[in-house]
């Protein structure tokens, strides 16, 4: 695989999804998916955001993508 990495300037596919922000979430779940056409990426995975925040997001098993919510600070009806 280390043939992938020089291919990409030397970064794993992680370390390139690690570079970018936590994604703030209103709301106390998110659907994480893969792409918009539902025939590619992967499965939709619902996740839940309680307790998480920006330091401590909680994590897409399939993208790697980080998610967070202060919304279960203030309860579900906080606007």
């Amino acid at each position: 695989m280390d043939w992938l990495y020089s291919l990409q300037g030397g970064k794993s596919p992680m370390e390139y999804i690690n570079e970018v922000e936590p994604i703030k979430v209103e709301g106390l779940v998110v659907a994480s998916y893969g792409s918009d056409d539902p025939a590619l990426g992967c499965p939709v995975e619902y996740i839940c955001l309680k307790g998480t925040s920006y330091e401590n997001p909680a994590v897409c098993k399939y993208t790697g993508n980080r998610y967070y919510s202060d919304t279960w600070k203030y309860g579900a009806h906080h606007h």
